[in-house]
């Protein structure tokens, strides 16, 4: 019998065969091609305080945001410039809200780091973060199997002002599972790092008449859960979930036709955001 057995196993090993339930190594991409238009729903939520002094005021919001994420370009080196396009937003009622962010242009390394641009404004006096405008996960470069760790830390510009996100990304193929009829891999990572930056509202797109267009500087903390879900064929991503804690200290501007100074407030919430491939 353990002739047989040895006969086996150097006969697989000969043509290259596998035995049953070895688990492949995968390397992964982000997926973008040339030309593509892909559709997304995006439902964000928004919970937390703002504080002023001795006030202290909720902030809330529950939006729905159908969007566009057309791919213009990858070169070489598997950069994708994108242009990321908000087609519409309703609130929690389902009303279709008029004031939409305007077009953002976006560069995504080939391991998903975002290297110019940033996601769509949240609204008020919240900036984009990091986190919830992180459409693909961080990749390793290197094939990974269920159960395999990495970490990354880098930089990301700030398009609208001064100083940059220092971020380091805590990844991990957990498993494989179903989605939507096809094989996906499921991604989780976890950004953290210190916040300080100056966003200058004049550069922002499609800010509503009569928004203040000063410089704010932010200082702060962000630890943002991440979960995706990727097509094992193309490494699309078919869904994703995130959920940040944000803590920021800022002044409010305050537009030339009111009274008063800068204000100095802080934030303390959470943002969750579910985002689907249609």
């Amino acid at each position: 019998m353990s002739r047989w057995i040895a006969a086996l196993a150097s006969a697989l090993l000969v043509v290259g065969c596998e035995f049953p339930g070895t688990v492949k190594a995968r390397a992964f991409t982000t997926g973008l091609q040339a030309g593509q238009s892909i559709h997304y729903q995006v439902h964000t939520v928004v919970s937390g305080t703002l504080t002023a002094g001795s006030s202290q005021l909720p902030v809330n919001s529950d939006q729905r945001v159908s969007e566009t994420l057309r791919v213009d370009a990858v070169d070489r080196a598997g950069t994708a410039g994108v242009t990321l396009t908000t087609d519409t937003i309703t609130d929690s009622s389902g009303a279709a809200l008029t004031t939409k962010p305007g077009p953002v242009k976006l560069k995504i390394g080939a391991d998903g780091r975002i290297l110019a641009g940033s996601g769509a404004q949240l609204g008020g006096r919240l900036p984009s973060l990091p986190g919830p405008d992180q459409l693909t996960p961080i990749l390793p470069g290197h094939p990974v199997k269920p159960g395999d760790s990495w970490d990354k830390t880098y930089q990301r510009p700030n398009p609208y002002g001064t100083g940059a996100f220092s971020l380091t990304a805590h990844n991990k193929y957990v498993r494989d599972e179903a989605v939507a009829g096809r094989q996906a891999a499921v991604i989780d990572s976890t950004l953290t790092g210190p916040l300080d930056f100056t966003i200058d509202f004049s550069k922002i797109p499609s800010l509503p008449p009569g928004s203040a267009t000063g410089a704010v500087h932010y200082v702060g903390s962000v630890n943002s859960k991440n979960r995706y879900w990727l097509d094992i064929g193309s490494s699309s991503v078919l869904k994703a979930s995130a959920s940040g804690d944000y803590s920021l200290t800022y002044a409010i501007v305050v537009p030339a036709n009111q009274a008063g100074g800068p204000q100095q407030v802080s934030f303390s919430g959470r943002i969750k955001t579910d985002l689907n491939r249609l």
